[in-house]
């Protein structure tokens, strides 16, 4: 048996990617081909708005390892995943961050709710978070939002855009006092993690991995990370500065490409009737963002003072 306490980087990454694999109720989780039980699948949580969680618990070690599945792909997800995952959560995200504006969307708040029902039921049990993607965004919610934050052990959160911006006042106090409890990675090539401009204004501890060059896809997809001999991530522990200048560039291309890609889901929208008014208001907002994170970090130097 081996416990949340023990794993290395590298087993961890490992476990976040177990949340895309097809559990059943009662099967048994094992890292590196069967040589560490893990712990059991007592729970497959699936929303309406598209949320997908597993919970694995080790009764013997009281812990329990929730995972936050992230974006299943437009492709492979489907339509409703399409519609639900992709223009219900992740453009209104990105947007959100982009402009300023906060309109959380649906699977955020339910994420939230269910990670508190979860604590309620296993009150004496330990919580480890593990998310990728729009994995890591319901994850980064959901512990600004926990009302249980004694039965939090720590969280490892993967390759998500930095939602800081949109918490309340009160979130982002509960953020802060956790914020040790949370590791939260990301890759400055990777175009999804918008957001952060700094090792201050982020959910958990920023964590700047030192990745290698890979194609886009398996960017975002753990392709650039790297590891020593003992499987520990590689990180730049100086790489804020550079962070900054690097996302502001990928920054302004998404908003550019976020733009065009919402200017053609009209067709989309007509064909399927799908309801999703946002979707002008995040076109005005685009219309009026920030050339570049400049103007985010101005507000970030105003919120220091």
């Amino acid at each position: 048996m081996v416990t949340n306490n023990n794993l290395t980087d590298r087993q961890r990454v490992r476990l976040a990617q177990l949340a895309y694999q097809q559990w059943h109720l009662g099967e048994k989780v094992y890292l590196d081909r069967g040589w560490y039980y893990l712990g059991k699948v007592e729970q497959i949580i699936h929303r309406e708005d598209a949320l997908h969680l597993t919970v694995v618990v080790n009764r013997q070690a009281n812990e329990a390892s929730l995972l936050f599945r992230g974006s299943t792909g437009i492709i492979s997800g489907g339509r409703d995943n399409w519609v639900k995952q992709w223009l219900r959560t992740n453009f209104p995200v990105g947007s959100d961050i982009i402009t300023g504006e906060r309109d959380i969307p649906d699977q955020l708040l339910s994420a939230s709710k269910v990670l508190n029902e979860l604590m309620q039921e296993y009150p004496t049990t330990k919580f480890w978070l593990y998310g990728h993607s729009l994995g890591s965004i319901n994850a980064q919610y959901a512990l600004a939002d926990c009302r249980f934050p004694q039965q939090l052990a720590q969280s490892f959160l993967y390759e998500g855009p930095n939602i800081y911006w949109l918490l309340s006042a009160e979130q982002r106090k509960r953020a802060l006092q956790i914020r040790c409890q949370i590791f939260n990675y990301v890759d400055p090539r990777d175009i999804v993690t918008l957001g952060y401009l700094d090792n201050q204004h982020v959910i958990g501890l920023l964590r700047v991995v030192d990745s290698r060059l890979v194609d886009p896809l398996n960017q975002h997809l753990f392709g650039g990370y790297q590891y020593d001999a003992t499987g520990a991530i590689l990180v730049n522990q100086g790489a804020g500065i550079e962070l900054g200048r690097r996302r502001a560039l990928i920054d302004q291309r998404v908003i550019d490409r976020v733009g065009q890609l919402l200017a053609k889901t009209d067709d989309l929208q007509e064909q399927a009737k799908l309801n999703f008014p946002k979707r002008t208001r995040i076109l005005s907002r685009l219309h009026r963002a920030p050339r570049s994170a400049t103007a985010k970090q101005r507000g970030v130097e105003k919120d220091r003072r």
